[in-house]
Order: structure tokens, then sequence, then C-alpha cells
């Protein structure tokens, strides 16, 4: 069984770390990172000029459509939840046993393990 594992930044992280941190994390691991914009319009759009192509933004729905359909045209894809299964990790958690824990609980699971 293959297991995708997509990183995730930490909400609005973009506003303080700024994409340039997320756009070379992602050159340097050779994978894509799904980078948190919070509600700031500016950090999505900074983020696409960075050229981060998978973003999440949780602001109001017109604004979203308006940014969704920028991120489109340039080939990324922005989204409003992170979606399920998720693992929620932090730098303490032993990694192994988190993630046989959460192998237990997926597929379908929708809250963090």
């Amino acid at each position: 069984m293959r297991l995708v594992i997509l990183p995730v930044t930490p909400p609005g992280a973009v506003a303080y770390a700024g994409p340039g941190f997320f756009a070379e994390l992602e050159r340097l691991h050779g994978r894509r990172i799904l980078a948190d914009c919070g509600e700031h319009a500016g950090d999505v759009l900074a983020c696409l000029r960075s050229g981060l192509r998978l973003l999440r933004h949780v602001g109001p729905p017109e604004r979203y459509e308006r940014l969704a359909a920028i991120a489109r045209a340039l080939g990324g894809e922005l989204r409003q939840e992170i979606g399920p299964p998720l693992l929620a990790m932090d730098s303490a958690d032993d990694l192994p046993a988190r993630c046989r824990a959460w192998r237990r609980a997926a597929p379908g699971a929708a809250q963090p393990v």
C-alpha cells in the first residue's frame, strides 16, 4: 500500500514565514507543500508570484472565487479546506507511533489523529 503525504503549513504561516521560505522548502525537498495563506489575499498572490501552486485561503467566498480563478490560470490550486485524512504532528511526536495510529483510523478519518 502506498501512502501519499502532503506537507501542510500551520494556519496563516505564509504571513510570518513568507512565500519564499515555502518555495525554497518545495525546491529542497522536491515535493509540493500546501501553503496556508489564512484570509490574506495578498499572501495568495505573493505565493503565486513565488512559484507556489498549492495554496489555502479562508477569506470571504467572493474573494476566494476570484483568487481561485487566478490560481487556476497560473496552473495552481486554491483550497478552502485541507481535506481528510489529516495527521497532525508536532516536532516532539513519535513519528512511527503516530503513523501507526493514523493507519488504524484511516481511511475515512475526518478528524486529526
